[in-house]
């Protein structure tokens, strides 16, 4: 038996084992209402912060929770009454334009106006958001089977943050995931996830 399918045959005997040794515990439920609150909130800052020019971020309280069929009609609305043109419903979405000299005081009219109305929370993976519980089950399911497994198979899997990073950065950039490197090489992602199961749907923008 040439090295390779020596390999080969050790790797999948350690690959069943490790999938075999535990059960996956279920995936927790999404965010709560207060979380997303709290997802929402960290978002403005950071929107805030990119467009404010150093202005102190305006403390606003919701007027009322709208659909996204009504937002875009909702936000045009607002900003028009606030003295701003260049806003205008389009379907479900809307259509900005800040006239020159004026982007801070515009877009500070926008800011505001949305969150006045901000969008109804319904739907919250749809929304892209997860609660704490959901990204902390996706850690272990990253660093206790995926991560490991690829690594069996042979590829390189870079060293993963510990998981008050992985659960504070999830939003950003930066994201650690275990096929940062992962190139397929000789099989196929098809191939892969046979040995490796991928993350739950849920979390499939993850995947390669």
């Amino acid at each position: 038996m040439n090295s390779r399918l020596a390999f080969g045959v050790v790797a999948v005997a350690m690959i069943g084992a490790l999938t075999a040794c535990a059960t996956p515990t279920p995936l927790p439920p999404g965010p709560t209402r207060d979380e997303i609150l709290e997802l929402r909130a960290e978002e403005n800052f950071d929107w805030w912060q990119s467009m404010s020019g150093g202005q102190p971020q305006p403390l606003v309280e919701p007027v009322e929770y709208v659909s996204y069929e009504l937002w875009p009609v909702y936000m045009e609305r607002c900003v028009t009454a606030a003295g701003f043109t260049g806003i205008r419903a389009n379907g479900e979405s809307i259509m900005f334009d800040a006239p020159a000299g004026e982007e801070l005081a515009t877009n500070r009219a926008y800011y505001v106006c949305y969150q006045q109305y901000p969008l109804e929370i319904s739907d919250s993976t749809s929304e892209g958001l997860f609660s704490k519980a959901q990204v902390s089950w996706l850690y272990d399911r990253f660093t206790q089977r995926i991560g490991p497994c690829l690594q069996m198979l042979g590829y390189v899997v870079s060293p993963p943050p510990d998981r008050d990073e992985f659960i504070d950065s999830f939003y950003s950039y930066e994201l650690w995931t275990p096929y940062l490197y992962v190139q397929p090489g000789f099989l196929t992602w098809e191939a892969i996830d046979q040995r490796c199961s991928r993350p739950p749907e849920l979390f499939d923008f993850l995947h390669p």
